[in-house]
Formats: C-alpha cells, sequence, structure tokens
C-alpha cells in the first residue's frame, strides 16, 4: 500500500506544481514546492531503513522507518493544506441580475461608477482592474502552461531518441571491422550524420518540410530495426545498420531544421530546444545507468537480452503527434523562408492576422535581426564539433569516467555503480546554469580555463582527483552545449537555410572527424597511416579543448539568453526545467539504492570442499555474431559452469565505437561477483576484465611491452581462497605478425609469476602459441621462466588461450564451445578446476600432485563435477564440450587428487 501511495502522489503533486500558474496567486505554489521537495526528499531515507530492516534486519532500522514514513504523510497533509492560501485573493459576489462584469466590479468597489454608466476612464482603479483580469490570466496561463510542457515533453522525447540513435552507431558500425578484423567498407556510414547539407538544396529541403511529420516518424528507425530478424531476412546485422545510419541522417536533419525553426520563432523558443536536447541526454544516460549501462532502445538489444523497443515506439509516436498539434510554425510558414537572409528589414515579432498569440509584449518573441556583434560562423562550427565529440567520448555512459580514472585493488577511486549517479547529477547541475546564471559567469574566460584544467586532471590523475576533475569538466561541457547550439544558428541566420545546414554540416564532420583519430589511438593496427594516432589520446583531447576554445570565445552580441526581459513564458520554462532535472537526480539516486541494497554477500560455489573453477574467454567486445549484445548469454553460461574465476578479454567498451558500455555490470551483479576492469580507455588497450567471487586483495594493471603491435594488457591480483592468497594474471598478449611483442610481453609475464614463487598461481591468457613450442615462443618462456604448469600438457590442439598453475591441487579441465545461433564470440572458453590446500598442507609449486593422472567422474564429488548439461545431446544455449573427446576419450578431463 504505501509503494502504491508514494507512486500515486508522484503525478499529483508534480502535476500540481508543474499546471499552477505564476502570476498573482503564486504563493501557495511556492509552499507546495517546498512541501514536495521535502516529501521526495524524505523517500530516500525511507526506502534505505525500510531496506535495513526488511532486508539486512538492522535492530532499530524500523524504529527510524517509521517517523520517516510519518513525516512523509505529514509533508502530504502540508502540501494539500496550502491551498487554502490561494483562496486568500479569492472574493465571492452573489447577485440577483447582474449587467455587467463591471456593475459587479462597481459594487465590490462601494458604488464607483463604471464604464457602462457613461464614464469615460482610461485609468480604472487597481482593484477594479486586478478583478477583471484574474480570471482571464488563470484560465490563459493554465491553458498555455500545460500546452507547452507537453510539447517540451515531447522535444525531449525525440532529444532522447537522437542520442539513442547517434550512441548506437558506433556499435552497429565497429561489429563489421571487428569480425572482419580490419576495415569493412562500411566505415564510411558513420559520415551519415552530415545529413543537414541536404537542407542546403532547396528541392530536398522542400520536400523534407512537405514530409516533416512522416520524417519525424521515420527518425524512429533505429529503434524499429530490433524487428529485423534473421528468420525473416538472410543478413539481418546489415539492414539493421542500414536503419541506424538511416535514422541517424534523419535525426541530425530534424534537430538542425527543429533548432533553426526555434530561432525564427524567437530566443527563448531556441533555448528551450537546445534545453531539450540537452535533457534528452541526461535521460539516456539515466537509462543506462538504470539498465546495466546498457541502452535497451539499441538495435544491438531485443527482448531476450533486455531491450524495451516497444515503449520506445509507442512514447515516439504520441511525442510526434503533441509536437505536430503543438507547432507554432507550420511547414508551409517555414518554406516561405526559402534561402533569403534574415534582415532587418523582416522583423518577426509582429503577430500575424488571425493570430491566437496575445499582444502583450511579454508573450512576443524579440525581434530577430542581424547582430554585427554576434557570434562568428566558422568559430561556431569548431566549437560545436568540438563539444559534441568530448560529450560523446566522456559523457554518454555515467561509468565511462570512472574507467579512465579506475586503478585497481585497494579501491583508491569511485565504482561504476555506487558513484555513478554523481555523473547524472553533475550533467543536471550543468544543463541547468545557463538558465540562472549571466554572462559573466559562463562567458568568462576563467570559466574556460577551468574546463580546459579539469579535462588535464582528468587526463592525468587517477582515483578520486581524477574524478573530481571529471565532474568538474562534466559540468563545465554540459553548461556550455546549449549556448554552442544557440551560436550556431545565431551566427548562421544571416544565411538563411543554406549557412544554417552548411554550419550543422561541417559541425557533425568535424565530430566525425575526431571519432575516428580517436578510434585510431587504440584500432592502428588494422588502417593503414592509423599508426601516427597510436596512444595519441593527449593530442586527441588537446585539440577537442582547443575547438571548444574556438567556439567560447565569441563576440557577444545582443540577442542572447541573459539578456532577455524577463517574462512568464521563460520563468515557466525554468520551472519545468527545475522539476524535469530534479527528477532525474532523484531517480538516478533511487536506481543506484535499488542496485546496492539488494547486494547479497559473495560466496564461491563450492567452499565446502575448497574447490574453484577458473576460465578464461574472448568475449569479442560484448556482441555476438548476429550483432546483439551478448552480457546475458555470457552470464547463462558462466553461472552453468560454476565459475568463480574468469578472466574476460576484449573488454573495453568505454569507447564511442563500442557505445561506451560496460560489460561486467550485468554479469557480476547477477552472480555476484567482484570485478577490476582492468586499464581504462585512456591507456589505448582492448581490455581485460578479471571477475572473481573471492575478495580481491590487491591488484595491478599492466601495459605488456608493445614497441610494434597493439599494446597488451594484464592484471596481477591476489585473492583471498579461504584464508591463503592465491595470485591469478590475465593478460592479451600479442598477435603473431608480431613476434618480438610476443617474446617481450611473455618474459614480463615470466618475470611476475617468477617474483611472486613459490606462491599459488593461475594464469589465464590469451597467448598466441602451440603447446610445447620452443623459444622465441610464448609457451616455453611462460612454462619455463615463469615457473609454472601446464593444466594439461597432452593437450596438443590449442592456439590461443592457455591455463598455467602451481601451488594448487588441479581436478579438471574443459574446453567450451562458443555457442551458436548466433555464436557468442569467435573464440572457446578454457576452464580449470582446482582445490585449495589447507595451511597444514604442503604442496610442491614445482610439481603437479595428480603426476597428470586422469580418472573416472566418479573420484571427484558431484557438486564439483563440471556441468553435466553443457555435455548433453543438446548442449547447453548452444555451448557443448569439445576438443578432449577426440584427444582423451571423454569431454572433460578430471584429475587423480
Amino acid at each position: 500500500m504505501m509503494i502504491s501511495y508514494i507512486i500515486l502522489t508522484i503525478p499529483w503533486q508534480l502535476g500540481n506544481v508543474v499546471l499552477s500558474p505564476d502570476g498573482v496567486l503564486r504563493t501557495g505554489n511556492k509552499y507546495r514546492r517546498r512541501f514536495s521537495g521535502l516529501f521526495f526528499l524524505s523517500i530516500i531515507p525511507l526506502v534505505y531503513f525500510f531496506l535495513q530492516h526488511k532486508v539486512k534486519r538492522v535492530p532499530g532500522a524500523y524504529t527510524y522507518y517509521a517517523f520517516i514514513e510519518w513525516s512523509l504523510i505529514l509533508y502530504d497533509v502540508l502540501y494539500d493544506s496550502s491551498t487554502i492560501i490561494d483562496f486568500v485573493h479569492f472574493d465571492f459576489v452573489v447577485t440577483a441580475s447582474p449587467k455587467s462584469k463591471a456593475d459587479i466590479a462597481r459594487n465590490l468597489l462601494g458604488g464607483e461608477p463604471t464604464l457602462s454608466q457613461g464614464t469615460t476612464n482610461s485609468n480604472p482603479p487597481e482593484k477594479l482592474r486586478k478583478i477583471a483580469c484574474r480570471p482571464s490570466v488563470n484560465s490563459l496561463s493554465r491553458e498555455s502552461s500545460f500546452s507547452e510542457t507537453m510539447q517540451f515533453s515531447a522535444q525531449v522525447y525525440f532529444g532522447f531518441v537522437f542520442w539513442t540513435t547517434l550512441t548506437a552507431v558506433g556499435p552497429v558500425i565497429f561489429y563489421f571491422s571487428v569480425w572482419s578484423m580490419g576495415l569493412d567498407g562500411q566505415e564510411v556510414l558513420l559520415f551519415a550524420t552530415v545529413a543537414p547539407f541536404i537542407l542546403c538544396s532547396t528541392l530536398c529541403r522542400n520536400f523534407f518540410l512537405k514530409i516533416l511529420p512522416i520524417i519525424q516518424l521515420s527518425s524512429l528507425l533505429s529503434i524499429g530495426s530490433y524487428l529485423v530478424d534473421r528468420k525473416l531476412f538472410y543478413d539481418d546485422a546489415v539492414l539493421r545498420l542500414q536503419l541506424t545510419t538511416i535514422a541517424i541522417g534523419l535525426c541530425t536533419t530534424i534537430q538542425t531544421f527543429k533548432l533553426f525553426q526555434s530561432k525564427l520563432q524567437g530566443q527563448l523558443e531556441l533555448e528551450k530546444c537546445s534545453m531539450a536536447l540537452g535533457i534528452g541526454l541526461i535521460a539516456s544516460v539515466l537509462l543506462k545507468y538504470a539498465n546495466y549501462s546498457l541502452n535497451p532502445m539499441w538495435p544491438i538489444m531485443r527482448k531476450n537480452n533486455g531491450g524495451f523497443h516497444r515503449i520506445g515506439l509507442i512514447l515516439g509516436i504520441l511525442s510526434s503527434l503533441f509536437l505536430r498539434s503543438g507547432s507554432n510554425m507550420n511547414s508551409e510558414s517555414a518554406l516561405e523562408e526559402e534561402d533569403s537572409p534574415i534582415s532587418d528589414s523582416s522583423p518577426r515579432s509582429s503577430s500575424p492576422a488571425g493570430s491566437s498569440r496575445s499582444s502583450s509584449s511579454v508573450d512576443l518573441p524579440p525581434t530577430i535581426t542581424l547582430d554585427p556583434h554576434g557570434p562568428v560562423w566558422w568559430r561556431a562550427v569548431a566549437g560545436f564539433g568540438g563539444i559534441m565529440f568530448i560529450i560523446h567520448t566522456l559523457f554518454t555512459d555515467s561509468g565511462t569516467m570512472i574507467a579512465w580514472v579506475w586503478d585497481g585493488y585497494p579501491i583508491t577511486g569511485p565504482l561504476p555503480l555506487q558513484q555513478g549517479c554523481w555523473m547524472i547529477l553533475a550533467m543536471c547541475i550543468g544543463l541547468f546554469l545557463p538558465l540562472i546564471s549571466g554572462d559573466e559567469m559562463l562567458y568568462h574566460p576563467q570559466w574556460l580555463l577551468l574546463g580546459c584544467t579539469s579535462a588535464f586532471g582528468l587526463y592525468s590523475f587517477h582515483g578520486w582527483l581524477g574524478f573530481a576533475a571529471g565532474l568538474i569538466l562534466c559540468i563545465f561541457c554540459l553548461s556550455i552545449f546549449p549556448r554552442y547550439l544557440q551560436d550556431l544558428v545565431t551566427s548562421s541566420q544571416s544565411g538563411g537555410w543554406w549557412k544554417v545546414a552548411a554550419g550543422f554540416g561541417f559541425g557533425y564532420l568535424i565530430y566525425d572527424m575526431m571519432e575516428l583519430c580517436h578510434t585510431f589511438t587504440v584500432a592502428y593496427a588494422f588502417v593503414p597511416l592509423a599508426a601516427r594516432f597510436r596512444e595519441r589520446t593527449d593530442a586527441i583531447l588537446l585539440v577537442t579543448m582547443t575547438l571548444i576554445g574556438l567556439g567560447y570565445f565569441q563576440p557577444r552580441g545582443s540577442d542572447q539568453p541573459s539578456n532577455l526581459l524577463p517574462n512568464p513564458r521563460r520563468n515557466h520554462l525554468i520551472k519545468v526545467m527545475k522539476m524535469i532535472l530534479g527528477l532525474l537526480a532523484f531517480t538516478s539516486v533511487m536506481v543506484m539504492l535499488k542496485r546496492t541494497t539488494f547486494k547479497e554477500d559473495i560466496k564461491p560455489y563450492h567452499p565446502e570442499n575448497r574447490t574453484f573453477k577458473a576460465g578464461i574467454w574472448t568475449v569479442h567486445f560484448g556482441v555476438d555474431s548476429g550483432m546483439w549484445e551478448s552480457q546475458r548469454r555470457i552470464k547463462d553460461i558462466v553461472e552453468e559452469l560454476e565459475l568463480d574465476v574468469i578472466g574476460l578479454l576484449e573488454t573495453d567498451l568505454q569507447r564511442i565505437v563500442m557505445g561506451n558500455r560496460d560489460l561486467t555490470q550485468y554479469v557480476s551483479e547477477e552472480l555476484g561477483m567482484h570485478v577490476d576492469i582492468g586499464p581504462g580507455p585512456n591507456k589505448h588497450t582492448w581490455g581485460a576484465v578479471l571477475m572473481s567471487k573471492f575478495p580481491i586483495i590487491n591488484s595491478t594493471h599492466h601495459l605488456l611491452p608493445s614497441p610494434h603491435g597493439e599494446l597488451a594488457p594484464a592484471i596481477h591480483a591476489t585473492l583471498d581462497m579461504w584464508g591463503t592468497h592465491v595470485d591469478v594474471i590475465v593478460s592479451h598478449n600479442g598477435q603473431e605478425e608480431d613476434p618480438v611483442d610476443r617474446t617481450l610481453q611473455s618474459t614480463k609475464l615470466a618475470e611476475i609469476m617468477r617474483t611472486a614463487y613459490p606462491k599459488p598461481f593461475v594464469f589465464l591468457g590469451y597467448v598466441v602459441s602451440h603447446p610445447h613450442a620452443p623459444r622465441p615462443a610464448p609457451y616455453q618462456i611462460l612454462v619455463e621462466d615463469g615457473r609454472m604448469l601446464d593444466i594439461e600438457r597432452g593437450d596438443t590442439d590449442r592456439w590461443c588461450e592457455y591455463i598455467l598453475f602451481r601451488g594448487l591441487k588441479r581436478l579438471g579441465y574443459a574446453r567450451v564451445t562458443r555457442g551458436s545461433n548466433p555464436a557468442v564470440t569467435d573464440t572457446e572458453l578454457q576452464v580449470g578446476m582446482f582445490q585449495v590446500p589447507p595451511s597444514w598442507v604442503t604442496v610442491d609449486p614445482d610439481r603437479d600432485s595428480s603426476d597428470y593422472q586422469r580418472v573416472s567422474p566418479d573420484f571427484i564429488a558431484p557438486a564439483s563435477r563440471f556441468s553435466s548439461k553443457v555435455g548433453g545431446p543438446e548442449g547447453f544455449k548452444g555451448h557443448r564440450y569439445h576438443v578432449l573427446r577426440e584427444q582423451f576419450g571423454t569431454d572433460v578431463v578430471y584429475y587423480r587428487m
């Protein structure tokens, strides 16, 4: 009942606050806002103490919960009671047969003469004017307020669609590059964002404007592409890619049109349109934060892996209807603009004949004239390209900055789950600043200096210091984002449609080129001449901040938001923005509480006999061979095999081309595992992850020597296994094409393992070597120099993945296929089972206690055996044991204890 009460209270309180007019009768609404704020803030400790009482059974927690619960009800009563303040301003008059409203007014004023009696009075008494105007102002404000709120909400949703589609383009294009291990030709579709160039053509523009409602609906093609299934189409991945790139082209073109259209309606409308795009960004980040770093409306999602496309399509259709019915400028009026520039002789401040807009000056948009001191076009283009790139790079996922500053265990910085909401709060603060601060802050050179300094801090420092710098950078970027959109439109208005279209087209082109250069900092091995960008994130960040600086130092004209005269419509915008941003910030905190409070204690699968299973798997960036997101499939097989420790490779997804995702969140939260996400995206590797059901005592990230090829990442961690410290390495060595790199990397890994001798150790790595291959191949270096044992020296059919160990009792070994229909990745999963000896048992680290004597599964405790489902005739969700039967006659191998 309490949950229903809270949920039903949300639309009641928020609706009243938003729809109450900001006119003469606003005293009551002021108190309603305060009590509503206290009501919603109280929900946070209410949920916390409820969970402490119900889940963790903390003594005394219910007492606090009860007090907060009753205070919640008290705030609700006070909220409703504040309505009495509004009634103080009401006057009720009962008359038998009034002749007119003026007569009523005359009676109230004590017999003063009225206009109906022939008295001419151009300045009626103050009390009479207030009484006569009060009902109409109230009625018009309420109607206008609701209409504008719904239209603004629809704009926000299409802003969300824009960011959802933009962040989906990278993953669907890079999928083809990953699976072909090189340029596939689809990369050219990255430049679909420059579609606003088509508005330069009068013919294309006229056609575009005439079918604008259809174009608006067509921008949902990316969300609707989940319907393209392999059962109906031969190559569904290509079709989904094409639909997504068409959708982003339409989205960028629509946003260009909407921004210029809003400018023609006045600076306030332009400000609203840019703010809607900013809120759409925050909404997309919040949705990813609530959904394990995945946008459920991406084309790589579907129902069985967490997609919610139907909801997205329904909201899109409704929003399109609201925008169409509430549009103040239809396509025909927009077509009248043609290519003529806006000049002093073409003001927009007067309403056309028959317009329903009030003649009051405060309701009219300001006159749009050419300002010789306004923003410079080419600077605005550069600034727009730079701000779009840095926002997409760092602020389209709540965990991206945290990955940049992550430094392993012990934890000395933020965590994606606990502190992810901090970035969302920073985004809300940054977007709200332009509405409440003047030129002296956001246009001051020191504000830009603070932004540049914070960018340097994010790149240079780890832990909390780097994260704090990142939050400041986030506030800075979100605070100038609306202004950069407005500057580009304002600076383009002298050339009409042609210059606006060219401005946004070139801006997106700069953004695309920066995206390519940023990709080449890590993907240089697959592209000719791309090695020039190897590991040059510092240069990319410097160029980005230079572009932003070019857009920042603009001449300030008179047509700026901060110079607008106060008017009720802008006050309403501020109120709606405050409400929406507050709701987004509050929701992010609730998501954090929900995802952290219910977390159970992490325990290994079989503590009774001190056994654990460890695996190594190259997961190919979390997208399967059918171009569907694969986190849930990874979780299913890891859970079925009961892996206590697993190393995942090719996991660095916090990049534009990967969708700025976190591959570990769903798996680790669902299975209950500690996570080290390895070197961040600013370390220029393809990523390595360690997940463990045992506490991680310490972990160190290594960038292995790579003079020629791609940087090879490695994680060296110490796990606490029932009081015994066991070291684990997860590494991804270089390819066969770089023999020098492989030798240097193997030597470094052997040195790490040899230094830790004689501690128990498990090596989980991608090696690229034939078994028992002599030097300079990696195998002999790792085994002999690292003083390690091969988990199965008789398995001669190996190439990429290897498991080595020492100081432990090895119990089993299995190799599992990559899955099918479609394949989860392009590499198999290897698993080893070990027993951690008690402290009083001595294990010779240089000798295999089983002497590689293989035994029947009957010698292994049933609970510790490998899953029988994976070995069945149908396998487990496309996974089966393989290879070992051909060599040893059994699907899995067990060893004498």
